[in-house]
């Protein structure tokens, strides 16, 4: 199942979260125009995720979710967040939700946090430590996992 890397699982939310609100839009709870503050948090999401991925690039180092981990990144967004590019995705996914008005697609967005908590990040958590021990545990304790 290593197929399906977190950006995959992100679009497949996305596009879940649509058919769900085209097909059972259940309890529409924002009207138009206000649903549109969500693009707002979509805007915001997508910049998170990729800064953090931006600062993945400038060190050079493997951004894959299921490969060895060959630098500990610390600084940029990472000072805050050991995930910051999951919480971008969240956050974009959250504003999604808003834009969409209806409540049934929080289910992708509750998805979303379910296999990104335990699936993704408690392989690169496991990953980290086998591969930088110490030095990860040190980082793990000042950052929180997701803000």
């Amino acid at each position: 199942m290593k197929v399906l890397l977190p950006p995959r699982l992100f679009l497949i939310c996305c596009l879940g979260m649509v058919l769900l609100r085209m097909y059972y839009p259940y309890y529409l709870w924002i009207s138009m125009p206000y649903n549109l503050t969500g693009v707002v948090l979509v805007v915001a999401g997508l910049a998170v995720s990729t800064w953090g991925s931006n600062t993945f690039r400038q060190r050079r180092t493997n951004i894959h979710t299921f490969k060895k981990p060959d630098q500990l990144v610390m600084e940029g967004l990472f000072k805050y967040s050991r995930n910051p590019m999951y919480v971008g995705f969240l956050i974009a996914l959250v504003g999604l939700l808003v834009v969409l008005g209806a409540a049934s697609p929080a289910m992708f967005v509750l998805l979303f946090l379910i296999v990104t908590d335990r699936w993704y990040i408690k392989h690169e958590e496991n990953a980290l430590n086998e591969t930088f021990g110490a030095e990860y545990e040190r980082y793990k304790a000042s950052t929180r996992r997701w803000i």
